[in-house]
């Protein structure tokens, strides 16, 4: 235990020391329905000050790998997932989606995030072409 908490803080003193943060992970929700909060955690690794590639997993249903372009405070990205209804593996079906997310900071490492997505499934549900996506939550870099 002692070995990973001294590793952890010499990778944050290291992306401190480069003028970004290199990792960074966070919790959002999506707001299905009134009563019904869809939990969604990522994790987002960054390749320059501007691009990140990142992992996000709803409860297991819902993966997906990540590109982020970071501009500002706003980020534009593009998914590549795949759901897993009802953890049946034999009902998986994929999915492209493309992000736009305002990251506001809260202090040194933590932000709040709020992100608008549009999903498109090769077969898509009720004969809609695009499925919206809002998502809220915070986040902490390192």
């Amino acid at each position: 235990m002692k070995t990973a908490a001294a590793m952890l803080f010499l990778i944050m003193a290291l992306s401190h020391g480069e003028g970004f943060s290199r990792h960074s992970v966070s919790a959002t929700v999506i707001p299905i329905d009134p009563g019904l909060l869809y939990p969604d955690i990522a994790y987002e690794y960054s390749l320059t000050s501007n691009d990140a590639i990142g992992i996000a997993s709803g409860v297991g249903l819902i993966n997906r790998i990540t590109y982020t372009r970071k501009i500002g405070v706003l980020c534009l990205s593009g998914s590549l997932g795949a759901v897993v209804p009802e953890h049946d593996l034999h009902r998986i079906e994929t999915f492209t989606a493309i992000s736009v997310e305002y990251r506001q900071s809260l202090g040194e490492n933590l932000y709040s995030r709020i992100v608008g997505s549009g999903v498109f499934f090769e077969e898509m549900p009720y004969d809609i072409p695009v499925i919206p996506v809002i998502q809220v939550g915070f986040g902490w870099a390192f």
